[in-house]
Formats: C-alpha cells, sequence, structure tokens
C-alpha cells in the first residue's frame, strides 16, 4: 500500500514547483537534488503536439535526468499523458526515501495528482505511480491543496 511507502505530509521541502500550461514545444526542468551517494537528479516535462491526426491534443512526456558522482548521467523516459492542449501542469522533486535509494516526485495535470517512486538502484522498470484520489483531494482547502507534499 502506498502508505508504507509515503506518509502525504503537508511539508514544505524547499523544492520550486515548476508551472506552465500545455503547450506546443514546452519544456521545464525541476530544480536537481542530490542523495548521500552524490547522485543528483531532476524531473523534466517536455510537452507538444500529439503528432496523430486529427487528435489535436498535446502530449506531456515526464523525462527523469540521473547525473552520477563519476559524471555518466542517463535520461529515463518515466511516462507520458495525452489530453487537452493548455491545460495546467506542475511538478516538483518532494526528495528521498529509503536511505537515499527511492526518488519521490509529485505531478499535478490538470487536478489529476500523481505520486512517483523510483528505485535509483533498480532495473529500471519506470516508477511506481500513485494517484491521489479526488475524494481526498476534495477535502482539502484549495490552500492544503497548493502546499501539499510527500515525505519518504
Amino acid at each position: 500500500m502506498i502508505w508504507h511507502i509515503l506518509t502525504v505530509a503537508l511539508a514544505v521541502t524547499g523544492q520550486s514547483v515548476q508551472s506552465f500550461k500545455c503547450g506546443n514545444i514546452v519544456t521545464r526542468t525541476s530544480d536537481f537534488w542530490s542523495n548521500a551517494a552524490g547522485v543528483r537528479v531532476a524531473l523534466k516535462v517536455h510537452t507538444e503536439d500529439d503528432h496523430s491526426k486529427n487528435s489535436h491534443q498535446c502530449e506531456s512526456d515526464y523525462t527523469l535526468m540521473i547525473v552520477r558522482p563519476d559524471g555518466t548521467s542517463t535520461e529515463n523516459q518515466m511516462y507520458s499523458v495525452i489530453d487537452n492542449w493548455g491545460r495546467p501542469i506542475r511538478f516538483w522533486i518532494d526528495g528521498f526515501a529509503a536511505k537515499g535509494h527511492k526518488l519521490i516526485a509529485t505531478t499535478v495535470e490538470d487536478g489529476s495528482w500523481q505520486l512517483l517512486v523510483y528505485d535509483l538502484n533498480g532495473p529500471d522498470p519506470g516508477p511506481e505511480v500513485y494517484g491521489l484520489s479526488k475524494k481526498f483531494l476534495d477535502a482539502l482547502s484549495h490552500s492544503c491543496r497548493d502546499s501539499l507534499r510527500a515525505v519518504g
């Protein structure tokens, strides 16, 4: 269960929130975070036309950028969303859990919240993705939702 991995809290992490509307050829990157082993990570979101004939939708691609202490780096695309043009997108890195081995990040697209847990030592099958229920989010005031962060 998600609550064994994460505790959702109203905490300020210092991570700046990236916020923009889905549009053609837009790229935003979170701040880089480092764990105790010196691995640096950032989350990049790129949006553009979904290139499907007559669909007229906007695709957002989420990529985890990893820089190891030896300077080598990888970019791992985690997932994509295809939906309406102009939808609001927010994302940030919440921090690390499991002694720095798991990265926790949050994405919000048009009010739909996803918590991502990415195992930095794993074989890269992608993140575990947990959606926050509409019922839970509706129980929070607007200001509480805006300051909601996940902590490990």
